[in-house]
């Protein structure tokens, strides 16, 4: 640009230059950060379903152990994961389009055990006529009568 106004007779730009923000890098946990973060999610409770701590933990190591933004792990359907192949296919991302994500194996095994804890609570669900969670349904009753 320099040479563009010293070509025209001027030695000074127009406007001042800009100033670039240097981009942040970003935060890599430590072993020991990853490991308490992991355990913290069993203090986590929630009223509607005794999964909750397995669920975030699981979403914990999605996000870490593949480089997935948050809004692409929640938007994952089963289907969308290929354990024998060890392939995650991401929808509608930042840029909308599919990609492929490889995963490693012990992601994949928490993935499968993920898995298997879903098949298992519908199992259950299924045997028992329940779709709710015993906590949620008393909720609801303290609520009266809403559908």
């Amino acid at each position: 640009m320099a040479g563009f106004y010293s070509a025209r007779g001027k030695t000074i730009p127009p406007l001042p230059w800009p100033v670039f923000a240097l981009p942040l890098s970003p935060y890599v946990y430590s072993t020991e950060e990853l490991h308490r973060l992991l355990a913290a999610t069993s203090i986590l409770k929630d009223g509607h379903s005794p999964q909750v701590p397995t669920i975030y933990r699981t979403l914990l190591l999605l996000l870490y152990g593949s480089g997935m933004r948050i809004g692409e792990a929640l938007r994952l359907v089963l289907h969308d994961v290929d354990l024998s192949e060890q392939i995650i296919t991401v929808r509608d991302t930042k840029f909308f389009k599919t990609r492929l994500v490889p995963i490693g194996l012990k992601l994949n095994c928490e993935l499968a055990a993920h898995i298997e804890r879903r098949r298992l609570v519908a199992a259950v669900r299924q045997q028992t006529g329940r779709l709710r969670h015993r906590s949620h349904d008393r909720r609801r009753s303290d609520a009266g009568s809403r559908p």
